[in-house]
């Protein structure tokens, strides 16, 4: 095939896709119903329906509980490798003395370097990522909406300062050199993983009356960028 041909057929491919798009356009105007990824409404009930299941759903409200009491701090700039915030020395992870001087607990080595710290950032954006589907899960099962104020946090704040950060992996290549970097994260493995947390636990709050339809509008422009922009 010539390179007219080629180029023809790749036009021909577009308008295809065109007008398969515009046709479901209008079979379909609206998002889906929610939820649907971790549950869907009927499991949710029948879940709450079900006495084998107390002792579970009061397990997970005492975890998002503990969520609640915890203060929240989302790190504004990206992270490294999770294994940086290990000691090369003896294995162990390290522990935060404060976010810029990082303890071995095994041997007591210093650790005050910026990949150190970027690697704590990862280890916090971890815990922000599974916090959020426990919240999530929490106003599920009780319609509390206590437990959506933070997932909402975390959504909005991640849909402004994501698109600043910039595409890099654990071996300091950034940009279109990183291959299989990451954004918030060092590697895109991740950010997938990272991008899934998030898209169920805001599938589990997106109908809660907190969420007004920029919020929403905002969350969903977030969950886009994250897994296309890296």
């Amino acid at each position: 095939m010539g390179k007219t041909g080629f180029v023809n057929c790749r036009k021909c491919i577009l308008y295809l896709y065109l007008l398969l798009a515009c046709v479901f356009a209008q079979e379909s105007k609206s998002f889906m119903q929610h939820p649907v990824f971790l549950y869907t409404a009927s499991e949710i009930e029948s879940i709450k329906g079900d006495s084998s299941r107390n002792v579970e759903i009061q397990n997970l409200i005492k975890q998002a509980d503990a969520v609640l009491n915890e203060p929240l701090k989302i790190p504004e700039k990206e992270g490294n490798w999770i294994f940086y915030y290990f000691c090369p020395k003896d294995n162990a992870m390290l522990k935060a003395e404060t976010e810029t001087r990082h303890i071995c607990p095994v041997c007591g080595s210093v650790y005050t370097d910026e990949r150190t710290i970027a690697a704590y950032r990862t280890h916090i954006n971890y815990k922000i990522d599974r916090d959020c589907v426990v919240l999530a899960k929490a106003y599920a099962f009780t319609g509390e909406e206590k437990y959506v104020e933070r997932v909402k946090r975390v959504l909005l704040t991640l849909a402004k300062i994501y698109p600043s950060f910039e595409r890099h992996d654990r071996w300091g290549r950034k940009g279109i050199l990183a291959v299989v970097g990451g954004r918030r994260y060092a590697q895109n493995l991740d950010e997938a993983v990272s991008a899934i947390d998030l898209a169920s636990a805001y599938d589990l709050v997106a109908d809660a009356s907190c969420f007004r339809m920029k919020i929403e509008q905002s969350a969903k422009n977030s969950c886009r960028t994250q897994s296309g922009r890296y």
